[in-house]
């Protein structure tokens, strides 16, 4: 069809935060940047490349989030400083292409495909793009990498292309559907990827679906979003985030089923342009952009194993009295088939028994609690509790004792929570106080 997208009015829809905890602040970033290349996996996400929020220099800059010990973690810097960048991981590797580098004091746009490789925290280079591009938009489908848009420096494209990196070469897949497109926003999901916002039409959201080729417009989103980020999440649906002033921060939730936008909160920032955002362990993450500091923010959806940990932590004892620990196995959003939990106790701790048992919870031989089990996605928390003693004659008034807990998800993610209980003196030895008798008279 020849049809212009469908341009909706901006703020038309009702805010929805009575079912949607809010954005909390998370660790900063290590340096303020926006325009950068933002990319997930499945325990936190890397941020690379763009501009310093301050100096406006273009950076080489690589680090990656742990969504798990909320840690930033330095990783390999790119080969040359990007900003403006199309990213996108498949497995073991992410796709760096295109950009803006400078060159001469002069900003060009870069035709150059840089690969990471996270098993080695390693890049190399790929073979170029078919034109130089920065300001375009990056997508990962069924093992292939989709570049739409951006600008060659002199006009906007129409253009999209798909790498293999299979057969290591570029593919010309033609138009995209309604033109010429920059700083838009894409991600795939499901067979199909979408693609949103940008200029020259910044209330655009169309879907193509490789399989057949096919294009179709859909209902945009209620703001209108220039240099926003799109994210796909476990809950199979799309969250549109940042951009423009004219998003005001509104956070908003597609979903594909019934094709429908909700607006859902606020951030917490509310102007971010050209920021980085990636869904991780159950959450959103947004950071960095133009009009912001190097404010972190995330958003709990679903929560994640990461979250598992001791309850009810008991901070103080006698020596001889009991202590009574909780564990709690936190679901994550996909199937954990193998999980295991196991809780050794100090060889002069006595195990008395379980007060919650689920199935699969058992005292070992090893002198230790274990579970072994699977965890459902989006599951309850698997909950059991457990008391034990401390000899008698071994522990002091002031001793302390530390309870680990080690918890391994089975894909690839270990966890270890502990907790501590200082050993107080009892007071309550046996004691005498003389009392006189009193003394009646009578008158």
């Amino acid at each position: 069809s020849s049809a212009s997208p469908p341009f909706l009015a901006a703020d038309k829809s009702t805010l929805l935060t009575q079912n949607i905890v809010q954005w909390i602040e998370a660790p900063a970033e290590p340096e303020a940047r926006y325009d950068l290349g933002t990319v997930g996996d499945e325990s936190g996400y890397h941020i690379i490349g763009g501009r310093a929020g301050y100096t406006d220099v273009v950076s080489d800059d690589h680090w990656r989030y742990d969504a798990c010990t909320q840690q930033w973690e330095s990783r390999a810097p790119l080969p040359v400083a990007l900003s403006a960048t199309a990213v996108g991981r498949i497995g073991d590797h992410i796709y760096v292409a295109g950009g803006e580098r400078t060159v001469d004091r002069v900003t060009v746009p870069s035709g150059s495909l840089f690969i990471y490789d996270r098993r080695n925290d390693s890049w190399t280079e790929g073979p170029p793009m078919p034109v130089g591009l920065s300001e375009a938009a990056g997508a990962v489908l069924d093992g292939k990498f989709y570049v739409f848009g951006g600008s060659d420096g002199l006009e906007t494209s129409r253009k999209f292309y798909r790498y293999d990196p299979v057969a290591a070469r570029w593919e010309d897949l033609g138009v995209i559907k309604g033109g010429e497109r920059r700083l838009a926003a894409a991600v795939g999901l499901n067979g199909h990827i979408y693609l949103m916002g940008g200029l020259p039409w910044s209330s655009y959201f169309a879907r193509y679906t490789p399989a057949t080729g096919e294009w179709i417009y859909l209902p945009g989103p209620n703001r209108l979003r220039v240099g926003s980020a799109l994210v796909a999440a476990a809950d199979g649906k799309l969250y549109a985030l940042g951009g423009t002033s004219s998003a005001r921060g509104y956070l908003e939730r597609y979903d594909p089923d019934t094709r429908d936008w909700r607006t859902l909160n606020r951030t917490m920032q509310r102007t971010r342009v050209l920021p980085g955002a990636a869904y991780a362990e159950g959450k959103l993450f947004l950071v960095g952009g133009r009009d912001s500091s190097s404010t972190h923010e995330s958003l709990r959806l679903t929560g994640g194993f990461c979250e598992s940990d001791l309850l009810n932590v008991q901070t103080a004892a006698a020596p001889g009295g009991e202590i009574a620990y909780t564990v709690q196995v936190q679901s994550a959003d996909r199937d954990l088939p193998n999980v295991r939990v196991v809780a050794p106790l100090h060889p002069d701790q006595e195990f008395v028994g379980f007060s919650l048992a689920p199935e699969g919870v058992r005292w070992t031989e090893n002198h230790a609690v274990e579970w072994t089990g699977g965890l459902p996605a989006n599951a309850p928390p698997l909950r059991f509790a457990y008391t034990t003693t401390l000899k008698a004659g071994v522990w002091q008034a002031g001793d302390r004792i530390t309870h680990t807990v080690q918890m391994d998800n089975g894909a690839g993610r270990g966890l270890v929570r502990s907790a501590a209980a200082l050993l107080f003196a009892s007071d309550f030895a046996p004691s005498a106080k003389a009392v006189s008798h009193p003394r009646v008279s009578a008158g």
